[in-house]
């Protein structure tokens, strides 16, 4: 489950400086030219539609083709320069360094949303304890925004341990540009990552693991929500500030505590070994259904002696252990 989600919050400025921003967002790079991947360098320099210069924040590989379908590579940029003029709509680049070449126009980008946050000149702006207090609030309030979205969204059937949820902030610095009198914004973007799991799954995994003899029966956990999740630092994902969630496909994990396996009822053999049956057989049928604890048997009227032979006459109730 990956879960994105903004909180802002308005923060009143300190005074006034000297601010020097260069303009960032993210770009999509396109290979039109060959299948072979194509390696970018840190600092690779991109000259967008609008004539400026920038360059991207770190090393990319470029997919290749693929049944002839451009493939591309998503990643941060930002301008040669500060100032405001290198902010923009979304742009169309082109490699500079691939001018005078045949890649020159098979290889191209464009940018997911604007270019924004360059400024130069004198800016409102706030102190770093006030920053720092507001980020703190901001993370706060997100984490809260986003667990309640998570809860809102697991589907029926899957569990989602509160252990098995890791939030990543992206601490964005204050838009200098877009102050309003003596007021700043600041905002803070951060993304989810859960794991959910497969009730039914997970607990018959449970069974096999921990029950002597088990024949692989339906089984559900009653309590398994209060079960302890955690990633052990030999996973590999002790580092959770390091880890790229969007990316795991497999991860190793323990769960703790006393777990309550139930037995579930199968209602449908459970009728129609009862058909027609007398009622002085009941416990003896009972006896050929082993996950059955307890059981009361209720005949109406009273005085019929015989359990229905009609399967619609039937009715099971199942009350579950909690």
């Amino acid at each position: 489950m990956i879960i994105s989600g903004e909180e802002e919050k308005i923060v009143q400025t300190t005074g006034i400086k000297d601010v020097s921003e260069k303009a960032r967002g993210v770009v999509l790079i396109y290979n039109n030219f060959s299948s072979a991947p194509q390696r970018l360098d840190i600092d690779t320099r991109l000259e967008g539609s609008n004539g400026k210069i920038y360059k991207t924040e770190k090393q990319v590989v470029v997919p290749g083709m693929k049944d002839k379908v451009p493939q591309s590579v998503e990643v941060g940029v930002y301008a040669v320069n500060a100032g405001e003029e290198y902010n923009s709509d979304p742009l169309d680049f082109t490699i500079f360094g691939f001018k005078g070449t045949s890649k020159y126009s098979k290889f191209y980008a464009r940018s997911k949303g604007e270019i924004a946050g360059g400024f130069k000149g004198k800016a409102s702006v706030i102190s770093d304890t006030e920053k720092s207090s507001a980020v703190n609030d901001l993370k706060t309030a997100l984490q809260a925004k986003l667990f309640k979205k998570a809860t809102e969204q697991i589907p029926n059937g899957f569990v989602l341990f509160k252990d098995a949820i890791f939030i990543k902030m992206d601490e964005n610095s204050v838009d200098v540009a877009s102050f309003k009198e003596n007021m700043l914004p600041v905002k803070l973007k951060g993304t989810l990552y859960g794991f959910l799991f497969n009730e039914d799954k997970l607990a018959k995994k449970i069974a096999e693991q921990n029950i002597n003899g088990y024949d692989g029966s339906a089984v559900y956990v009653s309590n398994i929500r209060d079960l302890n999740f955690s990633l052990p630092a030999q996973a590999g994902l002790s580092d959770k500030d390091k880890i790229m969630f969007e990316n795991v496909s497999n991860i190793i994990f323990n769960l703790s505590g006393s777990a309550k396996v139930v037995w579930k009822i199968n209602d449908s053999k459970l009728v129609a070994d009862l058909l027609g049956k007398s009622k002085d057989d009941f416990n003896q049928v009972l006896l050929q259904h082993p996950n059955i604890d307890s059981a009361d048997l209720v005949i109406s009227p009273f005085w019929k002696s015989s359990i229905p032979g009609k399967t619609k006459d039937i009715k099971v109730i199942v009350n579950y252990s909690k």
